[in-house]
């Protein structure tokens, strides 16, 4: 067996495991929201930050200063990030949000907001048995799609009346101009 001299033990790096650091605003039981950063595992959500073993999370305030917060008392944690605020579903416009082009039908933006709604709906959140502040979160993005959703069909309708409109244009000058031709052709 090797023996390990004490000061070749203190000399190792301790392993650093990359983290993506997310500007958030944290809303705590009984106090001011605090603004600051959260650390995740690239590739992880602050949704699994909040549901993991953990009882407590650093938040690393934005005077640089680091606070523990016990994640029981977290009522609500809003990302002010860009890693997660450029996604469409908080910025995007409804066509972004839904991904609608000229030929999207109303059934397809319908099977698109239901597919979405079914993973994001608040009711689905809590039955997981997930944080409240989620729960709450969850509504808000809700509120969203459905404000989204209602827009987008009108979208839809808007385009589709412009686009028959035009149809019914460029048919009636083919029309006219077959007539015109026919004339001439008679005369």
């Amino acid at each position: 067996m090797k023996i390990v001299d004490q000061n070749q033990a203190m000399l190792r790096k301790p392993t650093k495991i990359n983290k993506d650091k997310i500007h958030v605003v944290v809303s705590i039981d009984g106090r001011p929201s605090v603004e600051g950063f959260l650390f995740v595992t690239p590739g992880d959500r602050i949704i699994d930050l909040l549901n993991d073993d953990r009882e407590f999370l650093p938040l690393e305030l934005l005077s640089g200063e680091s606070v523990i917060v016990r994640k029981s008392e977290i009522q609500m944690v809003e990302p002010r990030s860009e890693h997660y605020m450029n996604e469409p579903i908080f910025t995007g416009t409804s066509r972004e949000i839904f991904q609608i082009d000229e030929y999207t039908s109303r059934e397809s933006l319908k099977r698109t907001y239901e597919d979405i709604i079914r993973q994001l709906h608040p009711k689905v959140i809590a039955d997981a048995g997930l944080h409240p502040a989620l729960v709450a979160c969850a509504q808000m993005l809700k509120e969203r799609l459905d404000t989204s959703y209602d827009e987008a069909e009108g979208e839809l309708v808007r385009d589709k009346m412009k686009t028959d409109r035009l149809h019914r244009v460029n048919a009636a000058m083919e029309a006219e101009k077959k007539r015109h031709s026919t004339a001439h052709k008679s005369a």
